[in-house]
């Protein structure tokens, strides 16, 4: 539900990325182009792509190994998956961890965008939230397969 919820949010920003460089190029035409409108696509996009991580990961969009994967014998694959499940997680936790570090460090120095003044820890902190969105996510398959194996 939460990722739905942010897959929608970023799907709204998406529409202002686009919303936002129409204007400029029109307002280009008449001598006036919006200020700062780089720095708040640059922004948005970023904030679009790490608010969409999750859902992604629900909807199974990211990049798999199928074809060699199903090749191999299904006790094999079961293994491999919960190995492979794991690894991604504590690496989808590393960098939660390493980007809520940054974003932080971004809010304690009061780092600003050179045009607008806008502090760049916002974004930061958009970024550890869809981290860590995927992260949970990530988190379900581990779970699943953990509780598969324990059963057994």
């Amino acid at each position: 539900m939460i990722s739905n919820l942010l897959n929608a949010i970023s799907q709204f920003f998406l529409a202002l990325i686009m919303v936002l460089v129409v204007s400029n190029v029109l307002m280009r035409l008449l001598g006036r182009p919006i200020m700062g409108s780089y720095e708040f696509v640059g922004y948005l996009a970023t904030m679009v792509t790490s608010l969409a991580l999750g859902y992604c990961a629900i909807q199974g969009g990211h990049i798999a190994i199928d074809f060699f994967f199903n090749r191999l014998h299904l006790g094999f694959r079961k293994v491999m998956d919960i190995i492979v499940s794991i690894f991604i997680s504590l690496f989808l936790l590393l960098i939660l961890y390493r980007t809520a570090l940054y974003a932080n460090q971004l809010r304690i120095s009061g780092e600003v965008s050179l045009t607008t003044g806008i502090p760049y820890y916002p974004v930061g902190f958009t970024v550890v939230l869809g981290f860590l969105i995927y992260f949970l996510v990530s988190l379900g398959p581990v779970l699943e397969s953990l509780k598969k194996v324990v059963q057994k």
